[in-house]
């Protein structure tokens, strides 16, 4: 991976999450990583569709040393001029890639923000959708990290069930770490469950993420937690401002991804 050279990878295969996401894997040289530096960069895709140039930011959620292959969790849109290309990807298929890109990271127990770095000791994620992605490889690596251990909590919205991208894997690392890793799944859409907040047999919170959920299910503001947001832009500014009004520090404290 370089930051100024657009280089081609070579696609290999798709495994289907959800109706509309799939994981894409991205062949590299036999023996290498992608060669991100910190965990939570994203790379930019690029393609030649319909006589255009078109550019598109995306999040590997496979672990920084992982060799031989780079995976990406993407959602298709019908309008996605980019998720639609990489869908009808075959395998043997180049696309081309550069990077890393992005104003936030993460190691060993610090969070980079820019040229900005503070150290943490509890990681909060706020994600809706799609917007779990960029969230995957900073969850690995944090809890694979026993020497800088930090305490994370993921609130994570979709509509239905059926929507929640990689519950299994989620869920498996949440049972193999439980004083590490908490995840609380939301779904506006509870299939005939009832309205309003309440906790269903499967671990499943039918309501969506307002000021009140935040207040009950993140750990509490202090100077020693980061809370990551990323999902649609109208959800990120309603996290945004009620995390603000829950008073926690917006410098460094609130990272919009």
């Amino acid at each position: 991976m370089h930051s100024e050279e657009w280089r081609a990878f070579r696609f290999a295969a798709r495994k289907q999450l959800t109706p509309d996401t799939y994981i894409f894997r991205f062949l590299l040289p036999e023996g290498c990583v992608f060669g991100l530096p910190r965990a939570g960069l994203h790379v930019v895709f690029r393609a030649t569709i319909g006589g255009k140039v078109v550019e598109r930011p995306y999040t590997p959620v496979s672990l920084l040393h992982q060799r031989d292959h780079v995976d990406f969790v993407i959602k298709v849109y019908d309008r996605g001029v980019m998720s639609k290309h990489v869908d009808s990807l075959r395998a043997g298929d180049s696309l081309e890639m550069r990077g890393p890109r992005g104003a936030f990271s993460y190691e060993h127990g610090l969070t980079h923000v820019g040229k900005r770095s503070a150290p943490v000791k509890q990681l909060a994620m706020v994600a809706a959708g799609s917007g779990i992605t960029p969230m995957m490889q900073v969850l690995r690596t944090a809890l694979l990290d026993n020497d800088s251990p930090v305490e994370l909590t993921l609130l994570f919205a979709n509509r239905t069930r059926a929507d929640i991208i990689m519950r299994a894997e989620l869920d498996k690392l949440a049972a193999a770490k439980p004083t590490a890793f908490r995840v609380t799944y939301f779904v506006s859409d509870g299939g005939g469950a009832g309205d309003g907040e309440g906790k269903e047999d499967d671990g499943v919170i039918v309501g969506r993420i307002d000021q009140a959920a935040l207040a009950k299910h993140l750990p509490p503001p202090s100077t020693d937690i980061c809370v990551l947001v990323c999902g649609p832009s109208s959800f990120n500014d309603d996290v945004d401002l009620a995390l603000r009004r829950l008073y926690y520090p917006a410098d460094m404290g609130i990272v919009v991804l």
